[in-house]
């Protein structure tokens, strides 16, 4: 079982085409075992936005840089990097298992980098409300 190294929660292993990504549904981070951030770019741009947009961070804020523990060695604190392809786009990988953690955003970033065009950037779904209660009687 992975955990989130931004709020602890458990890591759910979600299909993105023929891949097997663990993201978190409270913070909307991705993890990314060794070569799998490889294997989405070769679905496209489009594809690592919508993942985004698909698992968004529900919490309101930016997880702070740095301090994490890597998902799946879970001793190994992650380091801070950038592609020389992306400058600019910080993520946080693992030196143990050559595993990535992106938090959310950082993958529609990398793809706004390697070519998608900004009006092309997919959107979360809306959120429904939930339907008001009605009203209901007491047959007693």
């Amino acid at each position: 079982m992975k955990t989130c190294p931004v709020d602890g929660e458990t890591l759910q292993e979600i299909g993105a085409g023929s891949l097997a990504i663990d993201v978190c549904e409270v913070c909307g981070g991705k993890w990314f075992d060794d070569k799998e951030l490889t294997l989405l770019t070769k679905q496209g741009v489009r594809a690592m936005a919508q993942l985004d947009a698909d698992y968004p961070n529900t919490t309101g804020s930016m997880p702070p840089p740095g301090g994490k523990a890597c998902p799946s060695c879970q001793q190994q604190e992650l380091f801070g990097f950038s592609f020389k392809h992306t400058p600019g786009v910080v993520l946080e990988g693992c030196r143990g298992c050559k595993g990535l953690w992106l938090d959310h955003g950082k993958l529609t970033q990398l793809a706004v980098k390697l070519g998608l065009l900004p009006d092309q950037i997919p959107q979360a779904a809306p959120v429904e409300a939930p339907a008001a209660p009605s009203e209901v009687h007491c047959p007693q």
